[in-house]
């Protein structure tokens, strides 16, 4: 099994633990510490799901559809969706709760990662080339 596939399978599992403390009301003691750090909370969105859509890309092999007229990473489109999805959920769940700006800094991580995805497989390829 392909290296790439472990990193990302237990990245995936790091993530829905993370979801699953928060959920459970139990992330807020583990990260008590950290949340003294301006905008943490912000960051801790834009790097970890930017982090994820890195990795499912790279597992995909940047794998892009068509929509409309855009081709659109796979990887990028299935991460915003279940973030999206992920986020919309915190509003049923009492000890989370729905926020904008958090969805916002998701998106913003995706994109920024997948861009960075794109330009590491631009510059292999050329330096394979040399």
């Amino acid at each position: 099994m392909k290296l790439k596939y472990i990193f990302t399978a237990v990245y995936i599992a790091l993530i829905i633990l993370i979801i699953f403390l928060a959920n459970s009301g139990a992330l807020h003691s583990v990260i008590k510490p950290l949340q003294q750090i301006p905008y943490f909370d912000k960051w801790g969105h834009f790097f970890l799901v930017g982090m994820l859509a890195f990795v499912v890309n790279i597992a995909l092999s940047l794998r892009t559809i068509k929509l409309l007229k855009f081709k659109i990473l796979l990887g990028s489109l299935i991460v915003v969706v279940i973030m999206t999805l992920e986020e919309f959920s915190q509003a049923f769940v009492s000890s989370r709760t729905f926020d904008l700006i958090d969805l916002t800094a998701d998106y913003v991580g995706i994109i920024c990662f997948s861009y960075l995805a794109l330009w590491i497989h631009k510059k292999d390829k050329i330096d394979k080339k040399h």
